[in-house]
């Protein structure tokens, strides 16, 4: 053949990239330079834990069942007694971040929201609290709102046990409300304040 090896190489290169691979036929590119895709933009979920062992194990369940978007989960337990700690940190891989005494859920979600931003990917922080059952793919719709929201710096669920606009108990009577909510196509209502059982923020409004 007339083709010589470094012209072989290109053809091939480039008929492969016809086919849709993303390849780079420049040889002066450096070995083992190339880069790779960043990770994809995840939640940091901060929930405050108290004692309430029960309530926490319950909340874990609907949690890993029902979230399918990215997320790292940081507890902040405010000084239990109960054995919380040494439970998340078997059920989680990850110690919770323990303070000596109930500081009060303002300093608390401060505390998650500190050690959650550390992380570079992080591109949102909800603060969850423990008595909460989410409902199917919840963060997953919360974070498609936000993200097509730019203007939005803080976004709530529906609940029925939701203050003001958030609450959905009365509609649907003696059916399952998470169900129903789960089926509901997400809507953007303006409202003068969140309910703080599940706030979703932007990291930017936090201060990232």
């Amino acid at each position: 053949s007339d083709v010589c090896s470094s012209d072989l190489k290109t053809l091939k290169l480039r008929y492969y990239n016809k086919l849709g691979a993303n390849f780079d036929v420049s040889e002066d590119s450096p070995k083992g330079d190339a880069k790779e895709d960043p990770p994809v933009p995840k939640v940091a979920i901060v929930t405050l834990v108290h004692n309430g062992l029960s309530l926490t194990k319950e909340f874990l369940d609907a949690l890993n069942r029902n979230t399918s978007y990215p997320f790292d989960l940081y507890f902040v337990d405010n000084g239990s007694t109960d054995g919380t700690s040494s439970y998340l940190s078997q059920v989680t891989g990850r110690q919770a971040i323990r303070l000596d005494r109930n500081g009060g859920v303002a300093k608390g979600r401060n505390v998650g929201a500190e050690r959650a931003l550390k992380d570079p990917y992080v591109r949102y922080v909800c603060f969850l609290d423990n008595d909460t059952i989410v409902s199917q793919d919840w963060l997953q719709k919360m974070v498609g709102a936000m993200d097509e929201h730019r203007e939005i710096g803080i976004m709530g669920p529906l609940s029925s046990s939701a203050t003001g606009a958030q609450n959905v108990a009365c509609q649907y009577g003696d059916k399952d409300v998470a169900t129903e909510v789960a089926k509901r196509t997400p809507a953007i209502v303006e409202v003068e304040e969140i309910d703080r059982f599940c706030m979703l923020v932007r990291a930017d409004v936090l201060g990232r």
